[in-house]
């Protein structure tokens, strides 16, 4: 379940004033188990699902709180997604933006869904009205309540698990990432895709053991720096997306295989730098990893790599991409055709000394997805009506 920043701020200005009402309604009588309503609460797909169960009594409002802010996730198809987040920051981490951004957000919409932490003490009072009860909002007191609001905040902090942030060009970035990362010491997954200003200082301010998914996809300041320190700290790692991280190479990638035994998806495919990536590490995350799904476009590999890669991940690895890796050739083909029984997805776009169309026949009748271009495409079906064969390459969705 996650905070999702999508709806128009309007709306969430009603939203919360709403649950605010709601959240003081007494819990009905009855066995209480907050552990147990949480647990159900996850198992709720849709968010406003989750808003109505908060307008039930104040129990619940909190149970399903928390829940919500498990995952907060800004999304760059709305406007003025990063100063939202700024506006986050300021409510988690007690942050105060520079006296240039203060300016900046005094014209924005009040955020509602995270200022509704500022006035969870306000109050309603039953009235009389033509012998009907109706609730009535009183005015907050937050000097009275300040315990009650920095409590709530304080089960926020620790109930955070999943942090994304997307397309930001704002060099400022660094500061609130930063002053949200000393309080977010729950999280399992971090992703920032990119974010043309992130840099190693901000990421390694995120590291703890607890991360299991982390991804940096076109964060282009990331370097073997702050990959090093997650090698170092993250053993439970499972997922990490270095796509467009051109200053990230062997010297940390070959860290990660050493630490991160569990990894099962790594990307480190990439347009410029390819040098970066080569045998010496691959080899590694082979050998000494349980990867699934691996991407290595544009990285400088040889046959002797996809050979060894194939041997040793063999029916364990699912997908692979080799875009743009242009010393490949038909031996790289048929290792991966007999030793990668279990392979779903396979890219070789513009790998041009490849070209056994037997081989990718082959496979595109085991149900394999490929990624040729137009040139291969052509070649491949070419070769195939010559066979008195027809085959048909369909690529993976992206």
């Amino acid at each position: 379940m996650s905070v999702v920043v999508h709806s128009q701020p309007d709306d969430l200005d009603v939203q919360s004033a709403v649950l605010d009402i709601y959240s003081n309604r007494s819990t009905p009588k009855g066995v209480f188990l907050p552990e147990l309503l949480e647990q159900i609460f996850e198992h709720i797909a849709l968010e406003n699902s989750l808003h109505a169960c908060m307008l039930v009594c104040r129990d619940w409002h909190t149970c399903a709180a928390r829940v919500l802010w498990q995952k907060v996730v800004f999304e760059d198809t709305q406007v003025n997604h990063f100063e939202k987040f700024e506006d986050f920051a300021s409510v988690f981490a007690s942050w105060t933006p520079p006296l240039h951004t203060f300016r900046r957000l005094l014209p924005l919409c009040d955020m509602g869904a995270f200022h509704k932490l500022q006035h969870i003490d306000d109050e309603c009072t039953n009235c009389e009205h033509d012998d009907n009860e109706v609730l009535a909002l009183r005015a907050p007191k937050l000097d009275q309540d300040a315990s009650m609001v920095s409590s709530n905040v304080e089960s926020y902090r620790r109930g955070l698990r999943y942090l994304s942030l997307r397309k930001v060009k704002d060099n400022t970035i660094n500061e609130p990432l930063t002053a949200v990362a000393r309080y977010a010491r729950q999280l399992t997954h971090i992703d920032m895709y990119i974010c043309d200003y992130l840099s190693d200082t901000t990421v390694m301010a995120f590291i703890t053991p607890n991360l299991t998914n982390i991804s940096f996809a076109g964060c282009h300041q990331i370097t073997d720096i702050s990959i090093s320190l997650i090698a170092e700290s993250c053993p439970k790692l499972v997922h990490l997306d270095l796509r467009a991280c051109g200053a990230v190479s062997d010297v940390s990638i070959s860290q990660i295989a050493q630490a991160c035994p569990r990894l099962r998806h790594l990307n480190v495919g990439r347009i410029r730098e390819g040098r970066r990536i080569t045998f010496a590490s691959i080899k590694l995350i082979a050998e000494l990893t349980n990867v699934a799904v691996l991407g290595l476009a544009g990285c400088d590999l040889t046959d002797q790599c996809i050979e060894v890669l194939a041997h040793a991940r063999g029916s364990g690895l699912e997908r692979l991409s080799v875009n743009n890796c242009h010393k490949l050739t038909n031996r790289s083909i048929r290792n991966v055709l007999e030793h990668c029984q279990r392979l779903s997805v396979f890219e070789m776009k513009e790998c041009h000394l490849i070209d056994d169309w037997e081989a990718i026949t082959e496979l595109v009748q085991r149900q394999v997805l490929m990624t040729l271009c137009d040139q291969q495409n052509r070649a491949c079906v070419k070769w195939a009506k010559s066979q008195g064969k027809s085959v048909k390459v369909r690529a993976p969705i992206k």
